[in-house]
């Protein structure tokens, strides 16, 4: 179903409409009210259909997503023999029409045996770039090898054709290219672009059994990077171009986090890494952020995130004429929540959340953070959000904030991530 946030209008100010795709179903409207110029109205809209997913790879192209891996069964088990189990992968490709509700799929089965692993696998590190979605990494159980492993590898798809053939019931091998590379064996980072360079931000490798207990089941190593790489050519022809990374141990050894691009000052074009996990001091989440422009990375040691600092739902939004950059995180999981009071309320378990937070940073760089109202659950943690192809946007995908119009305006979609009954996570 869907949730939509309405932000409405005010005087002078601009309304945002934003749709929840989630695999659950609630019957759920409130009003929320914000210190920034929106205002936030939930109400629900079912879809049949839908698939409940998370952590997967995403795009869209012609009015139209693409959903590409993660999983179906929500919070993984804490139990080493069951936990990331294979039959809980998501084993189709779907296509999805959010204006119609029309959903197509077709099964991993019949692509090539590594490529179908590595698509059904959690937490690849995904961007679309035009009409092709990269895919890189990811974290599960191999059929090939025979054991739980981060992919070695790189996976452009080509999205017109991939979608005219899975609703056409075609067969899909030819719109992929796989490019196997140690350099490219990354889970749970980010990935984006600047210019004509990819980056892959942060992320980990494991291979082996997860276990709460760090048990010997497994490998892990935090790449403690951002990798650079350029691509020429495309399909079979496609060469990778291996460029100089940047390193950090301290501000780049985090995971499992939120990166949004950003327009600077000058306009200038960039992402933000925000908190993550895990301190190397402590199994808590990291509290500062990280600006990547094309010259490296600038740690934000003036700035502390408290709310949603793990991967969720997130868009950003630029108005060029305060300069001040928007940045909207919707629900997931975090160390700090605030309570009914406005008080700060720190909880070291680091529980799922319903928080739904603003980061604006100014036009002299000031960052500031606030809440701005509550999802109707623990929702959005491993979602991803769809702007709606009408809305006009920065080249790296930043909203135009200015070019909003006063009244409504349909921004785009969240869509899925699990929904909890609880607070536990692990």
């Amino acid at each position: 179903m869907f949730l939509n946030y309405l932000l409405k209008h005010l005087p002078g100010k601009f309304c945002v409409l934003v749709f929840l795709l989630t695999g659950n179903l609630f019957l759920f409207s409130a009003t929320v009210f914000a210190q920034t110029d929106f205002k936030l109205l939930l109400e629900p809209f079912p879809v049949a259909e839908a698939p409940a997913l998370q952590s997967f790879a995403a795009a869209q192209y012609d009015g139209k997503w693409v959903l590409i891996g993660g999983r179906t069964d929500g919070l993984h088990r804490r139990q080493p023999p069951f936990a990331f189990l294979d039959e809980d992968n998501n084993r189709n490709i779907y296509v999805v029409e959010p204006e119609t509700g029309k959903v197509w799929k077709q099964s991993t089965a019949s692509l090539p045996a590594m490529l179908a692993d590595q698509l059904r696998s959690t937490n690849m590190e995904s961007h679309q770039h035009g009409n092709r979605l990269m895919m890189v990494g990811g974290y599960g159980y191999s059929e090939v090898k025979a054991r739980h492993i981060t992919y070695p590898a790189l996976v452009m798809a080509d999205l017109p054709g991939l979608i005219n053939a899975i609703i056409a019931a075609k067969p899909i091998a030819s719109f992929f290219t796989h490019i196997e590379h140690e350099y490219f064996a990354v889970t749970g980072g980010q990935m984006g672009i600047l210019g004509d360079t990819f980056l892959l931000a942060g992320g980990q490798r494991f291979d082996g059994r997860y276990n709460p207990h760090n048990m010997p089941s497994f490998t892990q190593q935090y790449t403690d990077q951002v990798k650079r790489f350029t691509i020429s050519g495309d399909g079979a022809s496609a060469q990778i171009n291996y460029l100089e990374s940047f390193t950090d141990e301290k501000e780049l050894h985090r995971r499992d986090y939120n990166m949004l691009p950003q327009i600077f000052k000058d306009e200038k074009q960039g992402f933000t890494m925000f908190s993550g996990v895990f301190r190397q001091d402590a199994d808590l989440p990291f509290l500062n952020t990280v600006d990547l422009t094309t010259s490296g990375h600038i740690p934000r040691n003036d700035f502390e995130q408290k709310l949603n600092q793990y991967h969720s739902g997130k868009f950003s939004m630029y108005d060029a004429s305060t300069q001040a950059m928007y940045n909207i995180f919707l629900g997931g999981i975090s160390q700090f929540t605030i309570d009914s009071t406005g008080n700060m309320v720190k909880d070291d378990e680091v529980p799922f959340v319903n928080t739904i937070a603003c980061i604006t940073r100014n036009s002299t760089g000031e960052m500031q953070e606030q809440k701005m109202g509550e999802m109707p659950g623990l929702l959005g943690a491993s979602a991803e959000f769809f702007i709606h192809p009408n809305i006009l946007q920065y080249e790296n995908g930043v909203i135009k904030y200015q070019a909003l119009l006063p009244g409504e305006n349909f921004i785009g979609y969240l869509f899925t991530g699990p929904t909890f009954l609880n607070k536990s996570h692990s």
